[in-house]
Parts: structure tokens; sequence; C-alpha cells
């Protein structure tokens, strides 16, 4: 797709039809008139325009388009396929379109062209986990919205910098973005239950982690309200859900297991078996950390009866689980059939930490039985693994573990020299931290 003037537009149309400037003139102009307004060295009138049209058989509207407006069609059209590369996690594809984008919008003057690209850019970013970059790139994109009067606009860049703030940990200032996301909607007359229903969702969970839990229910009556009036129950329950891991994650596990049998009875009733069973695995989750083992066990191995739709990974987290609640019942038989499974899918799906955590797993068991040998072997394959990753602080949290290990057998020499380097490492971070709080730069902390 190019930019084409009105004189370009004409001649290339004229060869596509195979007409001479005689052929075009007719009887209506000269061939040289026709040439002086190809080569963009004369306008012509609106008559002469409007007969040109017809001779080559082409709307008016579209010789008379200006080359502002095909910039425009072009950025959205690029934006839009950036957009999908996005979706589809082809970033350099979308780069490449966004930074083409930039230059025609910048070229052309198109403000909310150039807000939709910096958005746009924000997001790959997000998705790298590239917070302030992210952050940057929709607090630009908002400038350009703001400054153009583009509700839209504004109100997704609102939305996107409190979902940025909100996986940094930072749900106060979260709250603030999309509060003012959702007072935005309420100015600018738009009529969209499901984006009324996706902003009362955000401040929902924003709610339940400050711990206002009275807002954050009176919230989520208002996401049930909007989802019903457009009949979305999958999409209801896929909220449920999202609530019920955040009360689970702040170890709320009366209010987690509240939410998860509501959307339990949604699955149920649109009969959405993929997401049910997902729903089943994080139900037995949370009553294995409550405590609960028979609940959870009925509901994990209920869903290893639909294991086929769901991913390789969930599947080998099941089997972890359940070996973790044998071992909490020292039915150690089960343990190692469960844990057998679990590695061999982590291998599968190639998740190295996964594999680490069988391991460690089995350690445990292993101390149970007082087999200590085979303790130390299973916790030197999970070092060696661990070792080909850079994650300080889980290597740091498994010497300590192999330290307490040689700890119990009585080995003081070698407790030491694990405990050191423990202390080593940990000594290490505290300095990349005291350097992160004077200069503001620091590997990402979930890395470790």
């Amino acid at each position: 797709m190019e930019i084409l003037s009105l004189g370009e537009k004409i001649r290339n149309r004229r060869r596509e039809l195979d007409m001479t400037l005689k052929d075009l003139a007719g009887d209506r102009v000269t061939a040289g008139q026709l040439s002086f307004v190809e080569l963009g060295k004369s306008n012509p009138s609106a008559e002469l325009l409007k007969y040109i049209a017809e001779r080559l058989q082409v709307d008016l509207d579209y010789l008379l388009e200006s080359e502002s407006a095909q910039a425009r069609k072009i950025c959205e059209y690029d934006i839009k396929m950036a957009q999908a590369y996005i979706y589809d996690k082809k970033y350099e594809d979308a780069n490449e379109l966004l930074d083409k984008s930039y230059d025609m919008a910048k070229r052309y003057g198109l403000e909310n062209m150039l807000g939709m690209i910096e958005l746009n850019k924000g997001r790959i970013a997000l998705d790298g986990n590239e917070y302030e970059k992210a952050a940057e790139y929709f607090l630009n994109a908002n400038v350009y919205f703001i400054e153009n009067h583009c509700f839209s606009g504004e109100i997704d860049a609102y939305m996107l910098m409190g979902e940025t703030a909100y996986k940094r940990g930072v749900y106060e200032l979260s709250l603030g973005y999309f509060n003012q996301a959702k007072a935005l909607y309420g100015m600018s007359g738009f009529c969209d239950d499901n984006l009324k229903a996706e902003i009362c969702f955000k401040i929902c969970l924003c709610c339940i982690n400050l711990n206002r839990l009275d807002e954050a229910d009176e919230h989520l009556k208002c996401v049930e309200y909007y989802l019903n009036s457009i009949n979305d129950k999958s999409e209801y329950a896929h909220k449920l859900m999202s609530v019920s891991l955040t009360y689970r994650d702040s170890r709320n596990y009366e209010m987690a297991l509240h939410y998860a049998d509501s959307a339990l009875d949604f699955f149920r009733e649109i009969d959405d078996m993929e997401c049910l069973t997902k729903m089943k695995m994080d139900i037995g989750f949370i009553y294995s950390d409550k405590g609960d083992l028979d609940k959870s066990d009925y509901y994990l191995e209920d869903c290893k009866k639909n294991m086929s739709i769901r991913n390789v990974i969930d599947a080998a987290k099941i089997y972890l689980k359940l070996a973790y609640n044998d071992i909490r019942r020292n039915r150690f038989d089960k343990v190692k059939e469960h844990i057998k499974k679990s590695f061999e899918l982590f291998v599968e799906d190639d998740d190295i930490d996964g594999q680490i955590e069988c391991y460690s797993l089995l350690s445990d068991m292993y101390i149970l039985k007082k087999e200590y040998s085979n303790c130390e072997e299973a916790l030197n394959a999970g070092l060696s693994l661990l070792k080909s990753i850079d994650k300080p602080f889980k290597l740091m949290k498994y010497y300590i573990k192999i330290g307490k290990y040689y700890g119990l057998m009585g080995d003081k020499q070698r407790q030491m020299e694990y405990m050191d380097k423990a202390y080593s490492m940990l000594s290490n971070m505290n300095l990349e931290i005291k350097s992160y709080k004077t200069t503001g730069h620091m590997a990402n902390l979930s890395d470790f």
C-alpha cells in the first residue's frame, strides 16, 4: 500500500485500462492538459475531475481522497496487522509495522494514530515484562489521546497502565488507573457492557489485594449484572475463577472456595469441559493448601479423567500436587508413581523448574522413609538441573535445603559448606537490592 497523489491515481488507472492520454482526453480536453494534471502541475476543475472519473470508471471520492486520508487508512491497516502479530506473539513483525506506521503518522500529523502506535508498543513491552518501558509507552499514548479528545484511546491507555501497575504489585496505583478508566467511560457516552464488566472486574481484583472486601464484592456484583445483560455466562465464570485465585493467593481460602464453587456452577451450566477441568484443578489446589487432602484428591483425580483436554504443564502440576498430598499421608507407594508421571510430563514440555520440583519432593519422601542415600541422590540431581538455569534465588534456597539434609546426617562440615554458599548468594542479592534502591536498575526479581 502506498500513498498516491491525484496525478498518480489518474496515471496508474489510465495505464491499467491501457488508455493513452488522448484516449482519456476524448473530445473534452487536450492530452497536454491531462499531462499537466498527471504531473501535478495543474489542478483540474470539479467538472473536469468528474469527467476523468467517469472515463476511468472509478468513484469520484477515490480521486478526491487526500494523501492524509490515505495515510490514515494505511496506518489503521498496519496497526491492526501489528495487533494481530502481537496476539500471535510475533513481536518483531509487529514492531516492524509499528515503526513504519510511526514514520507515516508523524509525517502527516496523525496524532491519534501515533497514540495507537505507542499503545501497541507498550503492549509488546508489557508482554515481555518490561514494566517501566510499557508504562512510558502508555503514558505517551495517553498524551496523544487526551490532546485529541479520544475517549476510547484514553480508556484503553488507563486500563493498560492499571494492568502494568497490577503486575508490579502496586495495587493502589493500579486501582487509581482503573477508576480513571471507569470515570472516563461514564463521561464518554459509550454503551459497551463488556468493557464495563472488564473495568469493574479489574477494580474488584485490586480491592481484594488491598483488603477492601466490601468494595470488591460490590464491583463483582456489577460484573455479574453487565455480563448477564449480554448473556455471557462463560465470561462471567472466568471472572469468578480469577477472583477465586486472587483470594487464594491472599490466603483467604474461605472466600476462594466460595467463588470457586460459584464459578463451577456456571461452568457446569454451560458445559465448558476444558474450563471446568481447570476450575476443578484450582479447587483441588486450594483444598490441598488448606489441608483438606480428601477433597483435594477428589477434585484432582476427577481432573485426570479429562486430562487430554488440558495442557501438559497443568497435567504435570496435578500429578505433583497429588504426590504432595500422598507424602502428607505417608502413602509412599503412590508418591513415587505420581512423581514419575509428573516428571515425564515436565520433561516432555522441557520444563526444568518442574523437574527440579519433582526431585525436591522425592527427596522429602526419602527423608521420611529414612532412605538417606536415595535422598542425597535426588537432591544432587535437582541441584545439577538448577545450576543449568539462571535462578539464583531458587539456587540459594536449594543450598539451604541440602545444608539441612547434611545437618540431619550429622555432617557439620558439608552442612556449613552449603549454608555458606547460600549466605554468599544472599549477600550478593542484598547488594543488588541496595543498588536498585539507589539507581533504580536491577534484573527482574521474578527471574530469581
